[in-house]
């Protein structure tokens, strides 16, 4: 024999605010700042910066604002060799 207990609530439970302060909130601030140590790692910009705050905190707010840059310069010198013989039987 099955045994319903009535009265139960369906609805969906509200939940706390998960948002913990975020460690940058100026980001006028952090462009101005990644514009004068772009040249920086993130491990170094992350000491540089007022507060503590993590590299990886860094990386995310550098994708936030879109700043993105090339690691090595692709300077293409060699071209390609042809080929000695074809391929293919003629």
């Amino acid at each position: 024999m099955l045994l319903f207990v009535q009265g139960g609530d369906f609805q969906a439970k509200v939940r706390e605010n998960r948002l913990i302060g975020h460690k940058i909130t100026d980001w006028e601030k952090f462009r101005a700042f990644v514009e004068t140590h772009g040249d920086k790692t993130q491990v170094e910009m992350a000491q540089l910066w007022e507060g503590d705050i993590s590299d990886r905190t860094i990386s995310r707010a550098l994708k936030k604002i879109g700043f993105t840059r090339k690691k090595r310069p692709t300077a293409t010198v060699k071209q390609m060799k042809p080929n000695a013989k074809p391929l293919w039987n003629s």
